[in-house]
């Protein structure tokens, strides 16, 4: 039997049904079928308890292949806003935050844009998430690559409602990547976001010495040129002399090696 065939044979078993019958039809579907549950729920013209079924599509996103939840989560970011059922936006909250605990770009791509396009997930709750991301990558033991770039993208982009003291271990964090511990991917990961959140100088002058003194002592490699190509856009055009004289060292660390 074809799909129009099965699902007209559905449609007869739903309009047969009293509110619960159906219910349990549709969560029947989602569980055997979820993309034919979908398709069957986008075409009703009205679902008898959505928070019912926004929960089950989120138990059977958990348990799929995480790539291939993304319909579901286009169709609960459809659907959900902020006044939505709390237990919902927790599920869905916890789901986008282990996609982004992955340590593979192409998942917690998945996790990034689940979140970014979120319409369930207010301005409080995002900044406890982001926060509780930052930490992920600051936890012991953490080796940042570039496959954790999307956690790192979720802050950089959001960096002006985070609180200061998470602006600060951001921008801190952000700078300690420019290691030669680190490979060119993460390095470039890391400048990427520095230019998005865009630090001035004055801000964060501990942090930028502590690159300046990792690039005293960092032999010349296309990394650490790379790095300090980079830096030098944030010079401040008003500069007093702590600034200045930071620069020049910056720009004499970059031309020793050509001496």
């Amino acid at each position: 039997m074809n799909n129009d065939g099965e699902n007209e044979i559905l449609d007869v078993i739903y309009n047969a049904g009293n509110e619960e019958e159906k219910l349990e039809l549709i969560e029947y579907i989602i569980n055997v079928r979820p993309k034919s549950g979908l398709e069957f729920i986008r075409n009703l013209d009205s679902i008898p308890d959505k928070d019912r079924i926004f929960k089950a599509l989120l138990v059977k996103a958990g348990n799929m292949g995480k790539l291939e939840r993304v319909e579901i989560y286009t169709y609960i970011n459809e659907n959900l806003n902020i006044r939505s059922n709390t237990e919902i936006k927790d599920l869905g909250k916890m789901q986008m935050m282990a996609l982004f605990k992955t340590d593979q770009s192409n998942i917690a791509e998945v996790g990034y844009n689940f979140f970014r396009e979120s319409t369930f997930i207010g301005k409080a709750l995002k900044i406890e998430m982001l926060k509780e991301l930052l930490s992920f990558l600051r936890s012991p033991g953490k080796n940042v690559t570039s496959e954790n770039r999307y956690a790192i993208l979720a802050l950089a982009i959001n960096f002006d409602i985070l609180q200061s003291t998470t602006q600060k271990d951001f921008v801190y964090f952000l700078l300690d990547l420019l290691n030669p511990k680190y490979d060119l991917s993460t390095i470039q990961i890391a400048l990427e976001n520095i230019e998005i959140v865009n630090p001035k100088f004055s801000d964060y002058k501990t942090d930028f010495d502590g690159l300046k003194e990792r690039l005293k002592v960092w032999p010349e490699d296309n990394k650490r040129n790379l790095i300090i190509n980079n830096i030098l856009k944030y010079k401040s055009k008003r500069q007093r002399q702590f600034e200045k004289n930071f620069w020049s060292e910056i720009e004499l660390i970059l031309n020793s090696e050509k001496v």
